[in-house]
């Protein structure tokens, strides 16, 4: 978890962007009271200039994350394989799902509530749970843990790690951006074990 400070015209130009997609896609929105991007074909933010300093920080934090748990960057590439906005009105939510096409995910914060609803809540598929003397959550085990959305904190996690959106109570729609991630092997034919890595997409080809 990184709260981030981004130039203000970078910040106007992010937020622009969500709220035309926003404009665009009111009607899907009003439907079911949230929406991303994904599902209906924006799911590019990478791509985009108005994300390019985002791109960036992500890449910063990943590094940092990565290293913290022990992978020799000099033998990673991080490649952003997806991008979208997510939008929730008042009374949206997501529901419970993972991301196990990606290694990492991420979320970025556009706008922040005006109180603490629309959390994005983590859920522990904890084998611990198993155990019959295991009742609380503690530090060591817990089933689950919200996290407040905050305007410019962007929060890395392991894709496969279920989580949700909470319920978001708001005048104003809550904006986010979502990334996932792939973090690949750099090394080239000839040049080490890769076995258990993805290799590089550059070494692909389409069948």
């Amino acid at each position: 978890m990184e709260d981030l400070n981004p130039p203000a015209q970078t910040e106007r130009e992010m937020q622009r962007f969500v709220e035309n997609f926003y404009k665009k896609s009111k009607e899907a929105v009003d439907t079911q009271a949230n929406i991303t991007g994904d599902v209906c074909n924006e799911f590019l933010l990478h791509k985009k200039p108005e994300f390019k300093w985002l791109n960036e920080q992500i890449g910063i934090c990943c590094n940092e994350y990565l290293s913290e748990i022990g992978i020799d960057l000099n033998k990673v590439n991080i490649y952003a394989e997806k991008s979208w906005p997510a939008i929730c009105e008042d009374g949206g939510f997501i529901p419970s799902h993972a991301h196990k096409n990606a290694i990492i995910s991420a979320v970025f914060y556009i706008t922040e509530p005006l109180n603490n609803s629309g959390c994005l809540k983590f859920e522990s598929d904890n084998c611990m749970d198993y155990l019959p003397v295991v009742f609380e959550d503690t530090d060591l085990n817990y089933k689950e843990v919200l996290l407040n959305p905050v305007k410019n904190r962007l929060i890395l996690f392991p894709g496969a790690l279920s989580h949700s959106v909470t319920e978001y109570y708001g005048e104003e729609p809550r904006f986010s951006v979502s990334y996932d991630l792939m973090v690949v092997s750099k090394v080239a034919p000839g040049g080490g074990n890769i076995e258990n890595w993805v290799t590089d997409p550059c070494f692909w080809e389409a069948l």
